[in-house]
């Protein structure tokens, strides 16, 4: 039987048909996998409800839930019956979300990146199908940390649409310090390969063609724009020989001296009361958005770092938030006058979590605030009802809030005098999933933060983290990518739809497991909330590793027994995990009994021997560099950073 897929091209640009003509070979690829008919796709000028035939296309229907604003936010109608019908959307990435959606209710599933991550069903139900939702947030992305490899960069940029996400954050100009961690890592098992910055560029564009394709929304830069618009490299966390004499100037005055902060050009401010430090900044910034119309949204941070900026007598006179917020206002009038539309998406994080005292937007539909608690802690979600308390400004001596509450307090503070559009820049996925490893209870709380960011004012959540996030399950970014298209769901209800999937019936063992082994870990020590050197956290170290021990027996069988590649695949991760966490509680069983860690040697090797064929699902290079550099360091009292 013959089977027509038709997408609408009137009324539209280019970009939004190559998306169109995009989702219409993705439902042909797909049906086409699990079925023996012919899926032929016709463009066509209007829509015609009469026809045999699947339509996609934009705004198609006056039943589309309406939203404040077609362009950016997300609605989808689907509306069909034995494979003919409606798919549309309010704008050309709706329509794509839309499409995979239709998939997932034929039964498809897109688990995680990759041909590992998609699950078939058997057979098309031949069914009707109707869908009527508009995502809860506008804002659903990713962006880009940790150790990345090419093939996996347009992997994960092509399973945004396919878990409803809309947007992609590519950092720094130049972002090579991501590719680096990969292509240069210290693995004993495999080479390195140096790369050029051209390689880098090539890269990266081929990630743009893929987000463009896509129609999704395009987050771009963030740091790196301070000491980079005189001339030194802020593209990475890298020390930099000091600057020409010309230039030190305009560096930030501390403790009496201009100079780069610690060495590192990307934590080092400028000395922003100085007019000429400011245009250089924000000249420079003008000139990226003329050269790069693709981007949706330019963020401009200051330096990384934190206590680290002007002490000089002109700087003192405003806090570094007003200065900030002087640049965004000029950023603002020389962007309007060469008709830029670029939105301009600005910071509130460790010192500018302090609002300013001063200065105030000429133009807040120009900005998107972006709020990063990134000393915050993960114990506790955005759920917490009392009142947080915020601490007095002091230049270059803030001490930074880990309690949820008080974070949230500088935001609401900040929320007084600036209204415009916002979202949660958050780090669940950057190191604190390797403290809760089993990250049952982190998928809790990835679940409650997303659940209540309407409740504090955000809309919607971009997650700064390792890209390769799946180990040991699929659920935690599942639970994120499912929350921020709705957060009515309950978290059984994702739970239990993702861990089916991938395990098969016997999942709700897995639950279980997981569950256990969260209620038992050191995550609370970790964060440096609770002693490690306990009698009590010894017993439960211990009992987490009779909890392993007891459960590799299912685990194996279920490897034995498994009925397809995916559900194999799924056992043989939690293998893995189960093997190297055993090796992780040796370690810190010996640190609560006070007994010396020399080095991480079985823990690092299980990791480098198997981060090939985990690669996909499992960032090796950077959990290693995390245990090494953060976790041990923490338990053992020896941790100075965020």
């Amino acid at each position: 039987m013959l089977h027509k897929i038709r997408f609408v091209t009137d009324g539209i640009t280019q970009k939004e048909l190559n998306t169109l003509t995009f989702a219409a070979k993705e439902l042909q690829r797909y049906l086409g996998e699990v079925s023996d008919e012919v899926f032929s796709i016709i463009p066509t000028s209007d829509y015609n409800p009469q026809e045999n035939a699947l339509y996609l296309g934009i705004n198609l229907s006056d039943k589309i839930l309406s939203v404040d604003d077609k362009s950016l936010d997300d609605a989808i109608l689907i509306d069909t019956n034995r494979l003919t019908g409606l798919i549309t959307g309010t704008n050309a990435c709706s329509v794509l979300i839309a499409a995979y959606r239709f998939l997932k209710e034929l039964g498809f599933a897109f688990l995680h990146p990759g041909k590992n991550g998609e699950y078939y069903p058997e057979v098309i139900e031949s069914k009707k199908v109707y869908v009527c939702e508009k995502a809860s947030y506008r804002h659903r992305g990713i962006c880009i940390e940790g150790s990345v490899y090419q093939k996996y960069l347009t992997d994960i940029i092509d399973w945004i649409p396919k878990a409803s996400m809309n947007g992609y954050f590519v950092q720094f100009q130049l972002p090579r310090v991501f590719f680096d961690r990969f292509y240069m890592g210290e693995s004993p098992y495999r080479g390195k390969t140096k790369l050029s910055d051209d390689d880098i560029r090539s890269f990266v564009s081929l990630a743009e063609d893929e987000i463009e394709k896509r129609s999704l929304q395009y987050h771009g830069v963030g740091h790196g724009w301070t000491t980079q618009a005189f001339g030194i490299d802020g593209s990475s966390w890298s020390e930099h020989d000091e600057p020409e004499e010309e230039y030190r100037d305009v560096l930030a005055e501390i403790n009496g001296k201009r100079r780069l902060w610690q060495g590192v050009p990307l934590n080092t401010n400028l000395c922003y009361s100085k007019a000429k430090a400011r245009d250089r900044v924000t000249d420079n910034i003008v000139k990226y958005c003329k050269e790069h119309d693709n981007v949706t949204y330019l963020h401009f941070w200051l330096a990384d770092g934190f206590n680290n900026n002007c002490e000089c007598d002109n700087c003192r006179e405003k806090r570094t938030s007003d200065y900030y917020v002087m640049m965004l206002n000029e950023l603002d009038a020389k962007l309007e006058a060469e008709g830029l539309d670029t939105k301009i998406v600005f910071l509130v994080y460790v010192d500018l979590l302090w609002k300013p005292l001063y200065e105030r937007f000429k133009n807040g539909k120009r900005f998107v605030l972006m709020f990063a608690p990134i000393c915050r802690s993960y114990t506790t979600s955005f759920s917490m009802t009392h009142s947080g308390e915020m601490k007095p400004y002091e230049l270059n001596k803030l001490d930074f809030p880990t309690d949820v509450a008080d974070n949230l307090a500088y935001l609401k503070d900040w929320q007084k005098d600036f209204e415009c559009d916002s979202f949660d820049f958050d780090y669940h996925f950057m190191w604190d999933h390797y403290y809760d490893f089993a990250q049952y209870h982190h998928a809790h709380v990835v679940y409650e933060d997303i659940k209540n960011l309407s409740q504090v004012g955000l809309n919607g959540f971009i997650s700064c983290q390792i890209q390769r996030a799946f180990l040991p399950t699929s659920l935690n970014m599942n639970v994120l990518a499912n929350t921020l298209w709705n957060k009515n769901l309950s978290f059984e209800e994702i739970s239990d739809t993702i861990l089916s999937t991938e395990f098969g019936d016997r999942y709700p063992l897995v639950q279980n497991y997981l569950e256990q082994l969260s209620e038992h870990d050191c995550a609370e020590a970790i964060r440096g909330e609770k002693a490690v050197a306990t009698q009590e956290m010894v017993k439960n170290l211990t009992l987490s590793v009779e909890i392993i021990k007891d459960f590799e027996p299912v685990i194996k069988a279920e490897i034995f027994s498994a009925k397809n590649e995916q559900i194999l695949w799924a056992w043989q991760k939690l293998e893995f995990h189960a093997k190297l966490y055993s090796a992780m509680l040796d370690v810190y069983i010996k640190i609560a009994k006070g007994e010396d860690v020399n080095d991480c040697d079985k823990v690092k090797d299980i990791a480098f021997k198997s981060e090939m064929r985990f690669k996909d699902e499992f960032d090796a290079m950077h959990f290693i560099d995390t245990f090494e550099t953060r976790t041990i360091p923490k338990l053992c009292g020896r941790f100075e950073g965020v």
